[in-house]
């Protein structure tokens, strides 16, 4: 019942928050629009599943830290005349291939009898929209500003294996999802036109679908696929976004 009760207030938290954003967009015009390109810092702890046994329900499951210095992301902000701002962010995009080769040689002569060959696909995307709201709304001339946001950041991935070995049939894994972010931020005012900016997510919640797939020819269409709904409050992700912004 206590799950329940969270689930329900953090749901009704959201849904007010977006219209009253949504509410403000058709009120209000822009004021000010920026160019921001960020810098990111990030450590994530994962778990998924690297195989599993439909016919028995059983899946194995593996946990990942992921640690990743300094990718770029950009972003587009339209300032409100309160001082507030709506920013929308290019937070991820990822498209990789991986193949991995292994052949036996027979002597000197060079010749391979044998291999295998395992391919790894990985495609993400994702994007973030966020509403800021400025703290000291009467120094807005001052050099040095806060604000806190608040996030969604929806994002789709997708990893395929394969393999030549008869043994090892076709995987893949897909992700659909969102976050729910608070975004405290700090400011500094360059001069008129160049700021920098500094600011730290913490999410507070990941929903996201995950379908696996694994092609057995030996079971069913229905066993080979099992797709399961995902919620998690504070998940393990820690974020440090430093970024150079140009006001248009």
């Amino acid at each position: 019942m206590k799950i329940a009760s969270k689930t329900k207030a953090s749901t009704l938290l959201v849904i007010a928050f977006l219209c009253s954003v949504f509410s403000s967009i058709g009120q209000e015009n822009p004021k000010t629009k920026m160019v921001k390109l960020y810098t990111n810092f990030s450590l994530t702890e994962t778990s998924s599943n690297i195989g599993f046994d439909t016919s028995g329900r059983t899946s194995v499951v593996a946990k990942n830290q992921d640690i990743q210095l300094g990718y770029f992301s950009p972003a587009f902000a339209f300032a409100m005349p309160n001082g507030n701002f709506h920013e929308f962010e290019i937070s991820n995009i990822l498209i990789n291939n991986t193949k991995n080769e292994t052949e036996f040689i027979v002597g000197n002569s060079g010749t391979a009898i044998s291999g295998s060959i395992l391919k790894k696909t990985q495609n993400k995307i994702a994007v973030r929209y966020e509403y800021d709201f400025l703290f000291f709304k009467k120094k807005t001339e001052a050099k040095l500003r806060s604000y806190l946001g608040l996030s969604v950041n929806p994002y789709f991935s997708n990893t395929q294996y394969s393999s030549n070995i008869p043994a090892a049939f076709p995987t893949s894994q897909s992700s659909i999802g969102a976050l729910i972010t608070v975004i405290p931020r700090l400011n500094y005012n360059i001069n008129e036109r160049w700021f920098l900016d500094l600011n730290i997510p913490i999410n507070i919640i990941d929903l996201n679908l995950v379908n696996d797939k694994a092609e057995n020819p030996q079971l069913t269409a229905a066993q080979r696929s099992i797709t399961t709904f995902n919620f998690a409050q504070m998940p393990s992700q820690f974020l440090v976004r430093f970024g150079v912004g140009f006001r248009v």
